[in-house]
């Protein structure tokens, strides 16, 4: 009976714990965005990858994870596994939000947020608690807060896919456990951490899944390579888990896709997305601050460089010094489990050889699949995650866990102090990092473009010219207000009224349909073979055409003179009404 009553107080324990450090972050984070605020039509402004997640996340809700939206890049319709990149989780948390709990897409998508980084909250120190298991457990709380609240996650709403991080951390908290189970997970419960890792494979972003492979076949390797046959084998059933969800994941997108355009990756792109060193130096939001001409150094940092925070970015360092220091081993070095050390090697040698580009470019194009892993920079936060580990490493050899200090004036000042400093650092840098915010629908030129159409058409096919083709393919074409994609900017009609069927995102190379046989300056002839086709109405941004032109790059639809006057104008827009 006592045994039962400890055993309960244990789990319950935990689960406090672990209800604590899921809730602190998602708190913080709401109180921060304040979702309540977007109850109205809010866009998020400019052209780029937020106002195509708000499009993504809008057509989630209207659709479902796996459905097609027709009244998005109509005819063909659009599906968010064309470019599957945020995973399950976020798809059906985005679904459940809005037809259940009523959120619009903004809102859906800042709760998301929110979501997200407090899931990787938890992945995180479940990942710590694996290591130096019952110390350490307030330090463990403070480190993973410290890496969820980073500006690498805090500061990411525009790449909503590397918030949900979860799939690393507790991969590598399961091969913690079982290294230290002596590479072997007993009884009937053998499955039990392949099928966990499949399952978080298969609910992960798909970024995150070809990381998550790319890391355990090379810690497998190595782990053999190592003389550790039986710790290798787990490691690979592990791989052989993530490998699992990213068939499933695979298949879904080759059974969902709807063929459209090629997107504006490069094909060998991932050979130069990696991370530099000088990346940690810069990631320090604080040091920015204290040190002005750190902003010098801008230029030498990756080509999609994210601040990664104070915390993370000493936690990094601490991760390279200690890769170094194997050639000496000393008590720190041989109290980290030996699948963190390999870790910690090949994290910094994926960071810093753009996650052996040529590799997974050449796997990619063989596969026939486009390759999704292209900014390898983004892995100084895995060097961050493992770098907790060292630094636990260090104080446990400093006698610094709550047992050593408690009788022990000095140590519990250095203890204090050291984790005061993290997490005053965390608090300042979470206040300095800024989310995107999205403004009132009125603001918007293409407000005025939805009011007329409603009041002279009803829920019908609309052709957007030029054709820019996003978010099949960018073309090299500009937004001219705020120099990001143009193609993104005829998203935000669908966004506003997405009951109109927009075109946006249906150019197909070498389409022969009437939207893409226009040519440069459409005949008055092709402006009723659209009305033919089924379009109710012509919607021609003036300012993208201008850019087209002057960049010399002709899209199709560039030039409607031929079309007369617009039925209606403004500032950006016209629009020219059809009839059948």
């Amino acid at each position: 009976m006592t045994f039962q009553i400890a055993a309960k107080r244990v789990i319950s324990d935990k689960a406090i714990q672990y209800i604590t450090v899921f809730l602190t972050p998602l708190l913080a984070l709401v109180i921060l965005v304040r979702p309540w605020n977007y109850r109205a039509t809010y866009i998020f402004p400019g052209s780029g990858d937020m106002l195509w997640l708000q499009a993504i996340t809008e057509s989630i809700g209207r659709v479902g994870v796996f459905g097609t939206d027709a009244n998005l890049a109509w005819p063909q319709g659009n599906n968010q596994w064309n470019f599957p990149q945020l995973g399950i989780t976020y798809s059906l948390f985005a679904w459940i939000s809005q037809n259940i709990l009523n959120f619009n897409a903004i809102q859906t998508m800042y709760v998301g947020f929110c979501f997200g980084i407090a899931l990787t909250s938890v992945a995180t120190y479940f990942m710590l608690r694996q290591f130096c298991r019952s110390q350490f457990n307030g330090t463990k709380f403070v480190f993973a807060l410290a890496l969820a609240l980073s500006p690498y996650f805090v500061g990411s709403l525009i790449h909503l896919n590397l918030l949900y991080f979860y799939l690393i951390p507790l991969t590598i908290g399961i091969a913690i456990k079982i290294e230290a189970a002596g590479g072997t997970y007993s009884g009937s419960y053998k499955l039990l951490p392949v099928l966990s890792v499949f399952v978080l494979a298969l609910s992960s972003p798909m970024w995150w899944v070809i990381v998550g492979l790319f890391l355990f076949l090379v810690l497998a390797l190595v782990t053999f390579l190592q003389g550790q046959l039986k710790l290798g084998i787990r490691v690979l059933w592990l791989f052989i888990g993530i490998f699992g969800g990213a068939i499933v994941q695979y298949s879904l997108y080759m059974n969902f896709r709807i063929p459209n355009a090629i997107t504006g990756r490069g094909t060998w792109d991932s050979n130069t997305y990696g991370g530099h060193l000088v990346d940690l130096i810069l990631g320090s939001k604080i040091l920015n601050f204290i040190v002005p001409g750190l902003a010098n150094l801008q230029q030498g940092g990756s080509i999609e460089f994210k601040y990664l925070g104070t915390a993370c970015a000493f936690a990094a360092l601490i991760s390279i010094l200690m890769v170094l220091a194997y050639a000496k081993p000393n008590g720190v070095i041989n109290s980290v489990p030996l699948l963190v050390k390999n870790l910690s090697l090949i994290g910094l040698l994926l960071f810093l050889l753009g996650g052996f580009g040529n590799l997974i470019t050449g796997v990619s194009i063989l596969v026939g699949f486009e390759n999704p892993a292209r900014v390898w920079s983004r892995l100084s936060i895995l060097m961050a995650l493992l770098g907790f580990v060292w630094i636990i490493a260090i104080l446990s050899w400093f006698k610094l866990s709550e047992l050593n200090i408690r009788h022990n004036t000095f140590r519990r000042f250095a203890s204090g102090t050291f984790i005061s400093l993290i997490a005053v650092s965390v608090f300042a840098e979470l206040v300095v990092t800024k989310v995107p915010a999205a403004l009132p629908v009125s603001e918007f030129a293409e407000t005025s473009v939805v009011t007329f159409l409603k009041s002279e058409k009803n829920n019908c096919p609309v052709a957007q010219l030029p054709q820019n083709g996003v978010p099949g393919s960018r073309q090299g074409v500009v937004d001219p207000l705020n120099g990001d994609f143009g193609g993104y900017a005829g998203l935000a009609f669908y966004v506003i009224d997405p009951t109109f069927q927009w075109s946006i995102g249906s150019w197909v190379p070498g389409s022969k349909s009437t939207l893409n046989s226009l040519g440069e300056a459409p005949s008055l002839d092709q402006m009723h073979l659209l009305g033919s086709a089924g379009y109710c109405a012509v919607v021609y941004d003036k300012l993208l055409a201008a850019t087209a032109q002057e960049a010399n790059n002709p899209l199709e639809g560039t030039d409607l003179s031929s079309f007369g006057k617009p039925n209606f104008t403004n500032s950006r827009y016209e629009v020219f009404l059809l009839e059948s």
